[in-house]
């Protein structure tokens, strides 16, 4: 086997070509690639199994043709980017890359997609080996490639699990599996394709059947199987991108079911993008904190689609754009960061890479109701300190005469209406009561611990002058300065 390394940095080439060399795998010549050009010529001359791309290097203007040779030239391809976005996602998919490892790569991420890679590349040889005798015209080309001479009235099957680190377990179970005894067995890199022949579509049908049944008993993993019956064209090649396509329903109808072939799949187009109307119902129910609402819409949207199904692809980059205002929601509240940052990003690769999507939708909904808890508790949190760096600074300054609402607001960073409001509700007492009390307070002291006069008093303590401090200190204590001074010398007597 060979491998292909296409990457601008010098540094990265080595540094893979040594982790490959350095580790047992199978490949007998490693190529490198430093711009887009050697990529293509190693690509048309070489052919190597496996490619591992730099996606930042291929120009805009180039995308399409790097698509067409990697079709043509590559069975497997790693893509890699400095840059962790959305753009370059979508390109690894396009790709059909087994993965997409993010700058600066980890060894052992990409020891782990290179064995699964050779391990896939090994179990398609050992398979051509074992059954290349068994049909004479029937070859991997023959699904890959439109090859007239090797016309076949054939049927077949396509079967993948949802989960794709299950295929090997799946190729093994087929391998064993009683009723298999005379198919054509071909694993690809995603799924397996099961050549039959002489078998009508209600044989098939019982075979995909027990097949679905048998699997889950053994491995409770969801599967899919999708069935092309003879008769309906004669190229294996055309009948095998059929069911590729029929396959990719999947993404809203979920796995465990026999789906059959009618015809070409036709995709339903939609705008990808919220409109200004969507936006401001979701800038409304995020602000509301509203989770039913985010179910319900959700649902409506997503979970009731019926066929023709929109492509997959636009459903995907709807749900990022959903996200996109669920990240200026996030931002608003301090939630960027930490653990919230982590689940983010979670749903952001569930959404790109999810098999179905009732489960991205899942997600989506479960991370926006966590964000309302978190928003909450901010806001919580906020008022808290904002109550206490208020009253702290109340105690400080109550006994200044001119002590206003608005100097302590102005000191909180809030509006005097929303810290008189925030006070009431975390304290229940007004701005006016709270210092009247310490002021009152403080004049107490000062009538029993000093010889004052009731003047030099109510001066101390905060009051304008001694009449309106009598008052006010006749509603708080039912007396008068003057009695409660008196009421102290009678105690000491």
């Amino acid at each position: 086997m060979k491998l292909l390394i296409a990457d601008r940095d010098q540094d990265e080439r080595i540094g893979i070509r040594w982790l490959v060399s350095a580790n047992s795998f199978s490949f007998e010549q490693i190529l490198l690639a430093s711009s887009f050009d050697e990529l293509i010529i190693n690509l048309e001359n070489d052919v190597p199994e496996v490619t591992i791309i730099e996606l930042d290097m291929i120009p805009r203007e180039h995308w399409n043709i790097l698509l067409s040779r990697i079709k043509q030239y590559t069975q497997i391809v790693i893509a890699v980017s400095a840059e962790a976005t959305y753009e370059r996602a979508k390109q690894a998919i396009e790709l059909q890359a087994v993965d997409l490892l993010v700058k600066p790569n980890s060894p052992e991420s990409l020891k782990k997609t290179l064995y699964r890679s050779v391990n896939v590349l090994r179990a398609e040889h050992s398979s051509k080996q074992r059954q290349a005798n068994k049909y004479n015209t029937t070859t991997y080309r023959s699904l890959f490639i439109q090859d007239h001479q090797n016309e076949t009235a054939d049927s077949l099957m396509v079967l993948q699990t949802e989960d794709q680190n299950k295929l090997a377990e799946l190729r093994l179970f087929l391998e064993t599996y009683y009723v298999m005894e005379d198919v054509l067995l071909l694993p690809v890199s995603d799924l397996i394709v099961l050549v039959f022949q002489n078998k009508n579509t209600k044989q098939l049908e019982a075979v995909g059947n027990r097949l679905l049944q048998d699997w889950d008993e053994e491995k409770n993993e969801p599967m899919a199987i999708v069935i092309h019956s003879q008769g309906i064209i004669k190229s294996l090649h055309e009948a095998y991108m059929q069911a590729k396509g029929a396959l990719q329903v999947t993404y809203f109808k979920g796995y465990r079911q026999l789906i059959h072939v009618k015809q070409n799949v036709e995709w339903h187009t939609i705008d990808p993008f919220l409109t200004p109307q969507e936006q401001r119902e979701w800038i409304d129910m995020l602000n509301n904190k509203d989770k039913d609402m985010v179910k319900s819409w959700m649902y409506r949207h997503f979970l009731s689609i019926s066929e023709p199904f929109p492509e997959p692809g636009l459903v995907r980059t709807r749900l990022t754009s959903i996200l996109a205002q669920i990240r200026r929601y996030m931002k608003s509240f301090y939630l960027d960061q930490g653990v919230y940052e982590e689940l983010y990003h979670k749903v952001f690769e569930e959404i790109l890479y999810s098999p179905v999507l009732y489960r991205s939708v899942q997600q989506m909904i479960l991370f926006t109701g966590q964000l309302f808890d978190g928003a909450q508790n901010q806001l919580e949190s906020s008022r808290h300190d904002v109550v206490e760096l208020g009253v702290a600074y109340i105690e400080r300054n109550y006994h200044h005469q001119n002590l206003s609402l608005e100097d302590v607001a102005k000191y909180t960073g809030r509006s005097p209406s929303y810290f008189s409001h925030l006070l009431n509700k975390k304290m229940n007492i007004s701005f006016i009561q709270l210092v009247t009390n310490l002021r009152v307070h403080a004049a107490k002291r000062l009538l029993w611990e000093t010889d004052l006069s009731i003047k030099e008093v109510a001066n101390k303590a905060g009051f304008r002058n001694a009449n309106y401090f009598s008052r006010i200190f006749k509603q708080v204590m039912g007396v008068t300065p003057r009695e409660y001074r008196m009421e102290k010398d009678i105690d000491l007597n």
